[in-house]
């Protein structure tokens, strides 16, 4: 979880809230998360949460009425969270198919976060292949991200690098891997980069959750022929779709 960035002394930090809802494997049970996520809907105001990262997935589907229909409990527990004025991050999920099929991803009131491969942190498709998986090619979705398909998905997916990403393990060791859940993080940090008072500044001042963050990662879609993948909405593949990628700058 994380809260607006705050300035200090001569540097902007983010304080970040683990909230553990899975064990050591990363397996764990609906309540858990549920119980997390209420933990969060009580407590953003006290600490400041913006924006809550989840990288995790299950199969399901959306009722688009905050779980009520169809007695979705985690649904409903989502909304309770945006309904605190925090915005929702999720992995789109690792089994290249429909974003739909798969929770909390395929809630309306979360922002979904596709990965594609960039191996040279530039545009352009120039950088070749990527360091740990050879199928992936620079700026294309990855082969194994899933998708949206419908109008109703692809106005709340985005994509970011979840191919070959670099992160910490316990102990403090470095690990490249890949995934959803290594793309859904770049998508929070960048909302936490939306609320700070540097940088990017003010774009999310008085726009509600989801609004705010759309709204800010339109920088992208505005300049697609620069900033663009194969498989965004200016290059859909085969009718798939992966949003727009994810943009930090000024």
């Amino acid at each position: 979880m994380f809260n607006a960035p705050r300035k200090r002394g001569n540097f902007t930090g983010t304080q970040l809230y683990a909230v553990k809802v899975l064990d050591s494997s990363g397996a764990g049970r609906l309540r858990d998360l549920i119980c997390g996520l209420d933990w969060v809907a009580r407590n953003a105001a006290r600490f400041g949460i913006r924006v809550v990262n989840l990288s995790l997935t299950a199969p399901g589907s959306s009722d688009r009425n905050c779980g009520r229909d169809n007695r979705d409990a985690l649904h409903r527990a989502i909304c309770g969270v945006v309904a605190r004025n925090v915005v929702v991050v999720a992995a789109a999920g690792n089994g290249s198919s429909d974003v739909a099929t798969s929770v909390p991803a395929a809630y309306p009131e979360v922002l979904a976060v596709s990965a594609i491969a960039d191996s040279d942190g530039s545009p352009g498709g120039e950088g070749g292949q990527t360091s740990c998986a050879a199928i992936e090619r620079d700026d294309t979705a990855a082969t194994f991200s899933n998708f949206a398909v419908s109008v109703a998905e692809a106005n709340h997916i985005i994509a970011a690098p979840g191919v070959c990403v670099a992160s910490t393990t316990i102990g403090g060791e470095i690990r490249v891997a890949s995934g959803t859940s290594f793309a859904s993080p770049h998508v929070t940090a960048a909302v936490a980069l939306c609320h700070s008072t540097g940088g990017v500044q003010g774009r999310c001042a008085g726009l509600t959750p989801l609004a705010a963050i759309r709204e800010f990662m339109r920088i992208a879609a505005e300049r697609p022929s620069t900033f663009g993948f194969d498989g965004d909405p200016g290059r859909p593949a085969f009718g798939r779709t992966y949003g727009y990628l994810v943009y930090g700058g000024p």
